[in-house]
């Protein structure tokens, strides 16, 4: 167990952790901004002192390296304090998705066992609930107000010591778990190690090119891998970070026009509801010089208003919860260069230094396949769960789960989940290229492609489409756009609208929950 200190500085941190780079960010920058929302700032001193001090009210409640402790929070800075304490201590973290209904937490709880929780008093009620389901659970700790069963936040902060003397770990010790979305089953823990996460927060410095000068905006929640990676890279490099509870367009662009942000994290979803907001003309956003953005391709009408707007300052990333991926640069993003760059627009980009992809089973360039990567920055494994991490890792390469090919030039593209393959008639049709082709309409907001059982061809394509306003699109037109871009065999069977389409997160559309409101709305005419 860690020993208070008598003298009332801070030790050093343990080289080769997370908690090191804070404590570098506190000695070097100190005096900047270490992460700034509405309600409260910190600097990067303050941010390295209060994890500390939470670390050692940890010690205090006797939790010890080897055990977990749970968060559950909308983004707020008492997120990156307690995660700082994680870092400090090498006591490992698990961050919850607020989403979630209670029995999906009950599920995590029971799995990742933890002895203690932070949790916003907003979901005050949902904890009581849980409590006595999970039999780890010792201590509850409560941003806000605390019901009597927990412990007020700040008086645990002010009741600890300022810090204590926590025993050497190596930089193969776990830092965080990280639960997947669950779009193809039950969520799974992604074990991520000090020297993972190290080795993240420098991908995403080179990707962005980022420096202590930089200021970025977090909107995506930082219990998600998008939302931490950033984070990581942002406290990799030194920088100043604005959170925000969620995504709210008009703080966003009243955010990046005021506090001059230099880098931003969105989703294309985002992205196209930030550039239709009436009043986007009326903010100076000079100060961007990257818009960082995952989760998909942006659709071309998208990408031409930004880029208009903006100028070039678009990156797009694929990766997952298990491991980090590709980037597409924004040299990558012309709207007036040859075709190979246009067709660069639809890839997730190329592998930066030290990341390596590969086509399962792939003989040639533009044969597809499962794409599988391998990276510094990859998960250790999947949490008490060893069958599944032995279907995942092989010789140290993560088998992503997406279908894809590499081009001539070494680009990658997506064209589907692999569980998300329709098999029509005996064809393979991939989601990706009809999406591609119903987002190339300029009535079509938004677009997502699922197979549905059909008598005739055993499953057939559905199309869901979100028009933009004021249109009057019709199936009969998606059709028959369709049939100018893609084979007649690919080409959707059955048409639905609707006015949202459902989202993780991370912005991905949620295709595992419209399959399920489909089948609730029974069959189509």
């Amino acid at each position: 167990m860690p020993e208070k200190r008598e003298d009332g500085a801070l030790p050093p941190a343990v080289a080769g952790s997370l908690g090191e780079t804070l404590r570098l960010n506190a000695r070097h920058f100190g005096r900047s901004l270490g992460v700034s929302a509405p309600e409260r700032t910190l600097s990067h001193a303050d941010l390295y002192r209060r994890g500390h001090r939470i670390a050692a009210g940890l010690a205090a409640l006797g939790v010890d390296r080897g055990q977990r402790i749970a968060m559950l929070a909308m983004n707020c800075v008492e997120m990156l304090e307690i995660y700082a304490a994680a870092e400090i201590s090498g006591i490992a973290i698990v961050p919850l998705n607020f989403r979630l209904s209670p029995a999906e937490h009950a599920v995590i709880l029971r799995d990742c066992r933890p002895v203690l929780l932070f949790f916003e008093d907003q979901y005050a009620e949902m904890i009581a609930g849980l409590r006595g389901a999970i039999d780890t659970l010792a201590h509850c700790i409560a941003i806000g107000s605390a019901p009597h069963w927990a412990i007020p936040f700040e008086d645990f902060v002010a009741g600890a010591a300022e810090a204590v003397d926590w025993p050497p770990f190596g930089d193969d010790a776990l830092a965080c778990i990280l639960y997947t979305s669950g779009t193809t089953g039950a969520p799974k823990g992604c074990m991520h190690s000090h020297r993972g996460f190290r080795a993240l927060g420098a991908l995403m410095t080179a990707k962005m090119g980022l420096t202590a000068s930089d200021r970025g905006l977090v909107t995506m929640p930082l219990f998600h891998m998008g939302g931490k990676a950033v984070q990581l890279g942002l406290h990799w490099s030194g920088g100043e970070m604005f959170i925000q509870r969620g995504f709210d367009p008009l703080a966003v662009l009243e955010t990046i026009a005021r506090e001059r942000i230099t880098v931003a994290h969105m989703a294309p979803t985002m992205i196209q509801t930030l550039l239709e907001h009436p009043d986007f003309d009326a903010f100076d956003l000079s100060s961007l010089r990257v818009i960082f953005y995952s989760a998909a391709p942006m659709p071309e009408p998208v990408l031409r208003r930004g880029l208009e707007k903006l100028g070039p300052v678009f990156i797009q990333s694929y990766g997952q919860t298990e491991i980090t991926g590709t980037v597409l640069p924004a040299r990558c993003h012309r709207l007036d260069g040859a075709e190979a760059d246009w067709r660069h627009l639809t890839s997730v980009g190329v592998p930066p230094r030290g990341v390596e992809v590969r086509i399962d089973g792939a003989e040639r360039a533009g044969a597809p396949g499962e794409v599988l990567m391998r990276s510094p920055a990859a998960m250790t494994g999947y949490w008490n769960n060893p069958a599944a991490t032995r279907d995942t890792m092989r010789d140290g390469w993560v088998r992503t789960g997406d279908i894809g090919l590499l081009d001539e030039e070494g680009f990658l593209f997506l064209v589907d989940r692999k569980k998300d393959v329709i098999i029509s008639g005996g064809e393979n049709i991939y989601s990706r290229e009809v999406e591609n082709a119903l987002y190339a309409h300029p009535e079509v907001s938004e677009a997502a492609v699922i197979g549905v059982a059909d008598a005739q061809w055993g499953e057939a394509v559905c199309a869901i489409i979100v028009r933009e306003p004021g249109s009057s699109l019709d199936a009969a037109a998606v059709i028959d756009h369709c049939r100018t871009l893609i084979a007649g065999y690919k080409r959707p069977r059955r048409v639905e609208f609707a006015d949202a389409l459902p989202k993780l997160p991370s912005g991905k559309i949620d295709k595992k929950a419209l399959r399920r409101m489909r089948a609730a709305a029974g069959p189509s005419h």
